[in-house]
């Protein structure tokens, strides 16, 4: 494995107590890299690549200049490429209570503790919005365009899929068609900590997530509520990451205890909801990614001892019987960045057929920015994975 740090042209947001923190990080249809930001003082990159994967130019899109606000917290998870080349993303700024207000009411996003960050931006689910609100934003045709703006609490995750936009708060999901965002409408409430829009690849193309019974929800992509299941993820309130495979229709995700990769799906043939716990290992888990190409696919998981980050993978095998469980194959460690407590984002290049394989990912995590344990990382870093 070749490792490449390559440091965004920002620094940290001023006055802020932690790191930067890559949010946001995937392919378009051009070919560029999108990277959105959390805590810095420019939160939008467009990274353009060669046909080697190496970066030729990153260009900042101004975020902040199209909020006409210098001091936006940053971007939300977002931005998916799409089949259109158009895309979505939520920026977070501040509520009603701004600066010195915010600040004698401890809900200024400077004077949180980098350890109660990710607790207070959870609580930021609505109401009136008065510490935090977010603006969804539209790229389309290469043109920014505000979709819904100051809009009450934060909103993790956003996707246009199909004929519809998909939104994540802390604690509920919703749909709006996509030519009449006034339509919304709240398919759940009352989940748990989920940080994604966590989607299968399966025919029914199903969402899932985790509610604060631990109970598992999903959702089809027109059905008018999310569904309780009877499966539960013990000791877990959330899904932290997840990625989906064609090649076997299982959904791979991290639980909120960063501790096992856990797989689910809704069985083909039975129709039954299933899962299965893939791997538990001491170091904390930080992320995955599943790799495809045409004739076979891994997935990748990438864990932090706090003084390094190893990264490992294992093959994803089809069964011959759909309704097999089937297999996977044992993790074998494949290299060890040192020196980082933290990585996020994991993400593939989109060459992952061709016979060099390329991983992209950013340098800390919510975890290393609530141990603060990458003190030094003024500057945003992404890290290019060449294997």
């Amino acid at each position: 494995m070749k490792f490449e740090t390559i440091s965004l042209p920002t620094q940290v947001r001023t006055g802020f107590k932690g790191h930067p923190l890559v949010t946001s990080l995937h392919f378009q249809k051009n070919g560029s890299l999108l990277c959105g930001l959390l805590f810095a003082g420019s939160n939008l990159f467009e990274i353009e690549l060669d046909s080697t994967q190496k970066v030729k130019s990153i260009v900042d899109q101004k975020i902040e200049d199209l909020m006409g606000d210098p001091q936006i917290w940053g971007v939300g998870h977002g931005l998916r490429g799409t089949s259109t080349g158009d895309t979505v993303f939520s920026v977070w700024h501040s509520g009603s209570l701004k600066g010195f207000l915010g600040g004698v009411f401890n809900k200024n996003i400077n004077s949180v503790p980098p350890d109660q960050l990710l607790s207070f931006c959870r609580d930021q689910a609505g109401g009136w919005g008065a510490y935090a609100k977010h603006t969804i934003v539209q790229i389309i045709s290469g043109d920014y365009r505000i979709r819904r703006s100051d809009e009450p609490g934060l909103l993790w995750d956003v996707s246009h899929i199909g004929d519809f936009i998909f939104g994540l708060t802390s604690d509920s999901v919703w749909r709006e068609p996509y030519l009449h965002s006034e339509k919304r409408e709240t398919l759940r409430s009352h989940l748990g900590k989920n940080q994604f829009l966590n989607k299968d690849k399966s025919e029914e193309a199903l969402f899932w997530f985790v509610g604060d019974d631990s109970r598992v929800y999903r959702l089809g992509l027109t059905d008018i509520k999310a569904k309780p299941t009877t499966l539960r993820l013990p000791g877990s309130t959330g899904i932290e990451r997840s990625s989906a495979s064609s090649f076997d229709g299982w959904l791979y995700l991290i639980c909120d205890n960063s501790s096992k990769v856990v797989r689910i799906r809704r069985n083909p043939v039975s129709a039954v909801e299933e899962i299965q716990e893939i791997v538990s290992v001491e170091d904390r888990i930080e992320d995955l990614c599943v790799v495809e190409n045409e004739s076979s696919a891994a997935l990748w998981v990438a864990t932090s001892n706090g003084k390094g980050v190893s990264f490992l993978s294992a093959e994803l095998k089809t069964p011959e019987d759909p309704e097999d469980r089937g297999d996977v194959a044992k993790f074998v460690k494949q290299g060890e960045f040192p020196g980082v407590s933290g990585v996020s984002q994991l993400t593939v290049a989109p060459n992952a057929g061709s016979k060099k394989l390329t991983l992209w990912c950013g340098v800390g995590s919510w975890h290393t920015l609530a141990e603060n344990s990458e003190k030094s990382l003024a500057a945003p870093q992404l890290l290019r994975i060449e294997l």
